[in-house]
């Protein structure tokens, strides 16, 4: 879950809200990705090994109750001075919060342990004036194998919709948003005790042009540039263009 303004809570336009978070949570979070920066209608990405390359010495039956690691692809909608709108898929291991897409008005929602595919959204609201940010867990726990992921424009005004291994999992509408500003792939910490498989990595990375056509990333290797951030225990993303790969490793 990303990113600068707003990070895990309700935040006003413009401003962060209190927000109680666990003591272990880092603040702000640990990010190796990387990303494609020009005007889109989407990204597509296929993540190899999620739930295997996180937090490997860790199950479903004996998860750690700490802040969660993710691997994941965030699509960019708004990133200023202001705040910052995107829509995420992937997949996350450890805590979230509850799904706020059936409460909206919990303003202090609790965190709940997840570990397989989810969705989230930071979205301005005009009923509340504010970007309320809401995650949704998608399928069943602890998924095995690589899995695709896709964002993208529906050609109505402001409506997006995620697909997950090809299946619908959820639109989003009134976004406000008919194209985005940048796609990223890669991987998020919120907790510096998180570990990850070293050389685990995301690749078949596209995007929707404007014209809404599917480019392979890699035919603008230019555009991609390295966004890691507040890193631990030497996090690392890399771009390979020939392979079309982002390549995430720590010591």
């Amino acid at each position: 879950m990303l990113k600068k303004s707003i990070i895990a809570c309700v935040a006003a336009l413009g401003a962060l809200l209190p927000c109680s978070v666990d003591a272990a949570e880092l603040n702000p979070h640990a990010y190796a990705l990387q990303r494609f920066s020009g005007y889109n209608h989407g990204g597509y990405a296929r993540l190899v090994n999620g739930q295997e390359d996180l937090n490997p010495s860790t199950s479903c039956s004996t998860a750690v109750q700490r802040p969660s690691i993710n691997k994941e692809m965030w699509v960019i909608l708004r990133d200023d001075n202001v705040a910052t709108e995107w829509i995420e898929a992937g997949q996350k291991k450890g805590l979230q919060l509850k799904d706020l897409s059936v409460n909206g008005n919990d303003t202090n929602p609790q965190q709940i342990y997840w570990g397989g595919h989810f969705i989230g959204r930071a979205i301005f609201e005009s009923t509340t004036g504010q970007v309320t940010f809401r995650a949704t867990p998608y399928s069943n726990i602890c998924p095995t194998g690589s899995a695709t992921y896709q964002i993208k424009q529906t050609g109505i005004d402001g409506e997006w919709i995620v697909y997950i291994n090809g299946n619908q999992a959820l639109t989003i509408s009134n976004t406000g948003y008919s194209e985005a500003l940048y796609i990223d792939l890669g991987l998020e910490s919120k907790d510096n005790l998180n570990t990850f498989t070293s050389g685990t990595y995301a690749d078949l990375w596209q995007r929707l042009s404007l014209s809404n056509t599917w480019t392979n990333v890699s035919n603008s290797p230019t555009a991609v540039t390295d966004r890691d951030a507040n890193i631990y225990n030497g996090m690392n993303s890399t771009y390979n263009s020939s392979l079309n790969r982002v390549t995430l490793t720590h010591n």
